[in-house]
């Protein structure tokens, strides 16, 4: 076994291990949720604050909300486009690498199959 993500090949190919994974993979997926969850009811209470604050100091709610709702989008456009763009290298990467590995493999068959035929 040459590199790492062999090593995990042979490790899921047994049914018990692939079942363990799975399992760890569900709770982990399970505890990122829950903390979502946590997340945005803590920002809808905070909202909720906020808009009641406005309310008792007599400012305007609506011109508040959108200025919110506009600082929200530019946000979430900049994290969109961050995203992409760690994607799209990420994915490059990806490429390269599983471009070089595939090289790698050719030559070691070419290779062995070179030293099998000069016996």
């Amino acid at each position: 076994m040459g590199s790492w993500f062999e090593t995990i090949v042979e490790i899921l190919k047994n049914p018990f291990f692939l079942l363990l994974a799975v399992v760890f993979a569900i709770i982990i997926l399970v505890a990122v949720v829950k903390k979502l969850v946590k997340l945005a009811i803590v920002v809808v209470a905070v909202f909720i604050i906020y808009i009641a604050y406005l309310v008792l100091t007599g400012q305007d709610v609506t011109e508040s909300i959108e200025d919110i709702q506009e600082s929200v989008q530019k946000t979430l456009s900049v994290g969109k486009d961050k995203v992409g763009e760690a994607t799209d290298e990420l994915t490059d990467r990806a490429a390269r690498r599983a471009d070089s590995t595939v090289h790698q493999q050719v030559e070691k068959i070419l290779g062995d199959d070179k030293d099998n035929g000069d016996d």
